[in-house]
Order: C-alpha cells, then sequence, then structure tokens
C-alpha cells in the first residue's frame, strides 16, 4: 500500500487577518512546518488588501510548495458586511492557490471542526488544543487565524477531501496515460505508413528499370 506523502496549505480567509498554515503528512503522521498570517489595514483601498493577500498566500506557496489545500468557506452567520468581506479575502487566496494549481477543498467551520475536536460546536480553545496535540506543538499557534489555517489543513488530511483529491490525481494519471498511449500508437501508425510508401516506391523503381 502506497503511503501518503503530501504538503497541504491551510487557509483562514479574512480581509483584515488571513491566517495560513502548512502541514505535511506521511500516512496517518502530521507535522507542522509554520504558520503566519496576511494581515491588511483599513487604510488600504480594497484593492490593495486583496492584492496583498494574493501575493503573500502566492509567496508562501512558492516557498513551501503544498500540493493541495485546505480552505474555510464563509461563515454566514456573520453580518453581511462582515461575510462579504471574509467572501473577497477568500477569492484573493482561491485565486493564488489557481495560480500554483493546487488542489482545493473548501470546508466549513463546522466541518473543520468537527474533523479536529470531533464536535461541530468546539469553541476555539479547544480547537487550538487540538491543533497543538495533532501536530505535537509546544505551544498554541498564535495568532487565532493561524491556529484555524492549520486546522483547516488538518482538516483536509483527515476528511473525504483527501480520498477525492487522490481520486482526482488518480483520474489525470489516467489522462496523461492515455495521450501517451495515442501519441504512440498515432507514431507506430506514422511510421508503418512511411515504410508502406518507401516500399511502394521501391516497387515503382524495380517496375521502371525492368521496363
Amino acid at each position: 500500500m502506497t503511503t501518503i506523502e503530501r504538503t497541504i496549505l491551510g487557509i483562514d480567509p479574512g480581509l483584515a487577518n488571513t491566517g495560513w498554515g502548512v502541514v505535511a503528512q506521511r500516512g496517518p503522521r502530521l507535522a507542522c512546518v509554520a504558520y503566519g498570517c496576511v494581515s491588511t489595514s483599513a487604510d488600504m483601498p480594497l484593492a490593495h488588501r486583496l492584492m496583498k493577500v494574493q501575493r503573500q498566500i502566492g509567496a508562501v506557496i512558492a516557498r513551501f510548495e503544498p500540493s493541495c489545500a485546505g480552505v474555510e468557506t464563509v461563515w454566514f452567520g456573520q453580518n453581511v458586511s462582515a461575510a462579504f468581506a471574509t467572501g473577497q479575502a477568500r477569492g484573493a487566496a482561491l485565486v493564488a492557490c489557481a495560480e500554483h494549481d493546487l488542489y482545493v477543498e473548501e470546508f466549513s467551520p463546522n466541518q473543520i471542526k468537527l474533523a479536529v475536536v470531533g464536535v461541530g460546536t468546539a469553541d476555539k480553545a479547544q480547537v487550538q488544543y487540538m491543533v497543538r496535540q495533532a501536530l505535537s506543538l509546544s505551544d498554541a499557534p498564535r495568532p487565532d487565524h493561524a491556529a484555524d489555517a492549520l486546522a483547516a489543513a488538518i482538516c483536509f488530511a483527515t476528511h473525504e477531501g483527501f480520498a477525492r483529491a487522490e481520486g482526482r490525481f488518480d483520474h489525470l494519471v489516467a489522462q496523461a496515460e492515455a495521450r501517451e498511449a495515442a501519441a504512440r500508437d498515432e507514431a507506430h501508425g506514422a511510421t508503418r505508413a512511411k515504410r508502406a510508401a518507401g516500399a511502394h516506391a521501391a516497387k515503382e523503381t524495380e517496375e521502371k528499370v525492368r521496363a
């Protein structure tokens, strides 16, 4: 059985603070690689804030080279303006993932809590404690946004999303193999046609010589 070995990026989107966390998975074992937060000031133009989120998440991806990402979805229990702002930051982060061709799974806050703590209504303290346990950290990750991002990465590693990711990659491999087989068949066909044309030309030459 093949051992799963992959680097996963977790993202907790927010316009003011977008948390990120990178987790290495080898089989059932998880390890924290790095974590942090992209912060933007309310004094900045909105477009510049979103650009900062996109660029810095892109820089994280370029540095740690994850192959997939778990992203927390917008919680609509927030007020409308806060949910809208979070959605914009989430979009900027997703663009960064797309630019680096990451496979992305999105999870609700309750899904993440359920995967990490076992209870979909867990509070932040419980999530932080279980993140520490899962990643064998001596201290709780700070700020909270980074801890939430690590939780999203853990959720990806333990959720059916990982199985879906494996299925997607298997499908891509199958497509690549099919293209290679088609290219080989085409090349063989071209070779056979060239040989047949050569044989035909040789036969015509021979007949002319006899004539």
